[in-house]
């Protein structure tokens, strides 16, 4: 399972299969999310259903130190705007087949 590093030092484990891809595809999440990468604007909200469903373990905390839940799209509106942009750019590398995520 790739395992990336957030600019904090926070890590988060990432498992992508084809079987979510084509979920996401056909319900049009990827659809959405490759129109925000390329226009301005939008709601980064989009993001959510797609990282709730790769990231499938991380050691970040809330505010009060309570761990977040990855597989809850609520607990992405409580990352730092740096982590969650992380986040978002190692799973677009791993679906286009650009980069992937370091061990």
């Amino acid at each position: 399972m790739p395992t990336i590093t957030l600019p904090d030092g926070h890590t988060a484990d990432i498992r992508f299969k084809m079987r979510e891809f084509r979920d996401l595809w056909r319900d049009g999440t990827i659809q959405r999310m490759q129109a925000l990468t390329t226009a301005e604007g939008g709601d980064l909200g989009e993001f959510y259903p797609v990282l709730a469903r790769v990231i499938r373990s991380w050691n970040l905390v809330d505010d009060d130190g309570q761990v977040l839940d990855p597989t809850l799209e609520a607990s992405y509106d409580e990352l730092d705007p740096s982590q969650f942009m992380a986040l978002v750019q190692a799973v677009s590398g791993m679906m286009s087949g650009g980069e992937t995520a370091k061990n």
